[in-house]
């Protein structure tokens, strides 16, 4: 285990939490065992979970709102282990836009690793959206998170959105009720389980898929065998992607285009944004 001391390519708003975190976990109950902080740096500052190995006692509490004020944290909650994340303080009602829409994520929720990558992401998904567009379109948003793709492509037309994290479709629901209200309806499914398939795939101008690491070998094998013409890929790991494309290659599909974005610099990994369509020819 290495302590780092710096992180050049980290955001300053996060890096200047490392010190302060230093000092504030030896303090803590939990904090002398092996534990975790999972800080997401939302539209009005950071989000942070804290998961421990023992319950916080009243001095920790306090230690905890000391930090949260001291560091301009909008909200911060706690776990014991794997348990389900208690609200500690609110010192802000906490929310990131996505395509202008006001989202509360869950605490430790996934979020694109940087503004710049994301906004890079969601222009090239939206660039690849057929044009013209039919009359009343709807889009298909698998695997959707708290909405990254959701309330941008709600730009454009009825987007059906599919997550299996109950907490991040909530999110989701949430604010689609209230600001978007008929353009965009979330669906809480594991689609490794129980994919998209059959007659509820008709009708999609486009399907946009951000799988997790492995990727998503079931839906993309529902994908192939429907009526879907476009399917947006927005993937993290080549090597599912590639697994994943040559389903899609035998179907038919042929790739329109490929956008690569650096997201993670430094590193191996590699986002991107391949676009499949049956049968027409690369651009």
């Amino acid at each position: 285990m290495v302590n780092i001391r710096d992180c050049v390519i980290l955001h300053d708003a996060l890096r200047a939490l490392l010190d302060p975190l230093r000092r504030l976990l030896p303090s803590l109950s939990g904090g002398r065992y092996p534990g975790s902080v999972h800080i997401n740096l939302l539209d009005n500052g950071p989000d942070i979970l804290f998961r421990l190995q023992a319950a916080l006692t009243r001095k920790d509490s306090e230690r905890l709102l000391s930090f949260g004020t001291g560091v301009g944290a909008c909200r911060i909650h706690y776990a014991v282990g794997n348990a389900e994340p208690t609200l500690l303080i609110s010192l802000a009602a906490p929310f990131v836009r996505f395509g202008g829409v006001k989202v509360t994520p869950p605490p430790g929720s996934f979020l694109q690793a940087s503004r710049d990558g994301e906004r890079h992401l969601v222009q090239a998904v939206l660039d690849a959206l057929p044009s013209p567009l039919p009359k009343r379109a709807r889009f298909l948003d698998l695997f959707a998170g708290c909405g990254t793709f959701t309330f941008p492509l709600a730009a454009y037309g009825i987007v059906d959105a599919y997550e299996g994290n109950g907490p991040a479709i909530a999110a989701l629901r949430d604010a689609a009720h209230h600001a978007l209200p008929g353009r965009i309806k979330g669906h809480h499914r594991d689609l490794s389980r129980q994919p998209v398939a059959g007659r509820e795939l008709e009708g999609y101008a486009a399907a946009v898929v951000d799988p997790p690491w492995l990727g998503a070998p079931a839906q993309i094998a529902a994908l192939a065998a429907s009526s879907v013409g476009l399917i947006i890929y927005v993937s993290c790991n080549p090597a599912a992607l590639a697994t994943d494309a040559q389903t899609l290659h035998v179907a038919g599909f042929t790739v329109l285009r490929a956008t690569p974005i650096d997201q993670f610099v430094w590193s191996a990994d590699l986002e991107s944004v391949i676009v499949f369509a049956r049968g027409r020819s690369a651009r």
